[in-house]
């Protein structure tokens, strides 16, 4: 091929006779540059999604310091009750307009917030049924056999928890319960006191949500609650002080200011265990337990932390909801997964929030503080996806432009050289007609002296 076909294509290669190696080489380099360049506007489609869902959930933002400001006021005692009424009013309106906002924001007309509790169970693997391990200064001090240490299995009437007092769930029924109890008089019966607990702590976990809760007895006063790492642990602090800042002397009044402050923290609607306690005795339950069968009743444990190879896969109470796959790249897999997340008052735990009272409206400051955190939480996911997006959109513009420029040298002409040999070939063809056309004429000379 010259090079006119060359200089008029453009292309050094125009068949695969050509250089059919480079031509192999070219069209898999074009295959990638091409399916990147898609992959790059996929990627900013998926930077506009994620800036749309945190526009979304800076308007939940907002809306909770409002219904914060307002519970705040409303638990004010200067307030009569027409002025609470008034109050909730907003609030209500408020909270209808959280689940607006989450069952209607879309992107390019796919809903990102529509959807239930946003409970995630993936499947439990466990290496091993041998027991879990047992062996700290709680269970030394308590002993395995008040403990109940190992799997919960001990069944107990729904009539019997109710005799206590509790947590209480929405997700009782008649069914027997999986629990364990623990008896904190056995402390005051070997004469040691309950200060002895702090540092102490152990897991517990049902057997129908794989996230354990990290119970922990800390030298302090109340109960604190940790929601930050859901997907991991709920993380609970206890106190072992009185409100005067002494230890507490009896084990009765310690285990019902336990579950007095459980109630307070509404804790079994997120771990699925529910407290409860009788005289000196605190009781665990796995509050949605219906009839498990015996290996199943096996995956709960209550122990300092699992044994090597006991551990589950954990993932518990999420707000993950469903995954929207963005191709960013020009392979099959190659791309991100956007984990959105569900919207409403259900999942922030709102519902039933009223501040009609001064107690509602303590109540609802404390659900407040956490529905914040937790949508801080899902909003702080979501810019890491959009900042992952936009380091994949840049970094895939770099490959784009190194492999088109390689591309280019493979499969491209190179003009100069080839216009340099294109005027070569132009000057020996003109040269080589001169040289014959004289020839031509010098023949015709010689024919016309010997005419002459």
């Amino acid at each position: 091929m010259g090079s006119a076909e060359k200089l008029s294509s453009g292309y050094r290669i125009n068949i695969a006779a050509d250089d059919a190696a480079g031509l192999s080489i070219s069209e898999k380099m074009r295959k990638q540059i091409r399916g990147l360049n898609r992959g790059i506007e996929n990627a900013q489609d998926g930077v506009s999604l994620c800036q749309v869902a945190d526009g979304a959930l800076s308007e939940v933002h907002d809306i909770l310091q409002r219904i914060n400001q307002l519970a705040v006021r409303s638990a004010n005692g200067t307030n009569s009750a027409s002025d609470r009424r008034d109050i909730d009013n907003e609030v209500s309106a408020l909270l209808t307009e959280i689940d607006r906002i989450g069952d209607t924001t879309k992107f390019n007309d796919k809903y990102l917030f529509r959807g239930g509790r946003g409970r995630k169970t993936e499947e439990v693997f466990i290496a091993t049924l041998a027991n879990p391990s047992a062996q700290s200064k709680f269970f030394q001090l308590l002993g395995s056999d008040t403990s109940r240490t190992g799997y919960m299995e001990e069944e107990i009437d729904i009539t019997d928890i109710n005799s206590m007092k509790n947590t209480g769930t929405a997700n009782q029924g008649p069914l027997p319960y999986v629990g364990v109890h623990i008896d904190f008089g056995k402390l005051i019966d070997q004469d040691k006191n309950i200060g002895e607990l702090a540092g102490t702590g152990f897991y517990v976990n049902c057997c129908t949500d794989c996230c354990p809760a990290r119970v922990e007895f800390v030298d302090a006063v109340g109960v604190s609650v940790d929601y930050s790492n859901m997907d991991t642990a709920l993380g609970i602090k206890i106190g072992i002080r009185k409100a005067d800042g002494a230890y507490y002397d009896s084990a009765a009044d310690f285990v019902s200011a336990i579950v007095d402050s459980m109630i307070a923290e509404h804790i079994s609607d997120s771990s699925h265990v529910m407290y409860a306690c009788d005289n000196t005795t605190l009781y665990l339950y796995d509050i949605d337990n219906y009839n498990w069968l015996p290996g199943d009743k096996r995956l709960a444990y209550f122990c300092d932390y699992p044994t090597e190879g006991q551990e589950t896969h954990l993932s518990g109470l999420t707000n993950q909801g469903a995954g929207l796959w963005i191709q960013s790249g020009c392979d099959a897999g190659d791309g991100i997964m956007l984990y959105m997340g569900y919207m409403n008052t259900d999942v922030l735990m709102l519902d039933g929030l009223n501040v009609l009272s001064e107690e509602n409206s303590t109540k609802a400051i404390r659900q407040i503080d956490r529905a914040i955190q937790m949508v801080s939480a899902q909003r702080s996911r979501i810019g890491a996806y959009q900042n992952r997006l936009e380091h994949t959109i840049a970094n895939e513009k770099n490959i784009v432009e190194n492999t088109t420029a390689s591309e280019s040298r493979i499969r491209d002409s190179d003009m100069a050289e080839e216009m340099v040999k294109y005027a070569v070939t132009g000057i020996l063809l003109q040269t080589g007609q001169a040289m014959l056309a004289q020839s031509r004429q010098f023949g015709q000379d010689v024919m016309s002296l010997l005419a002459g």
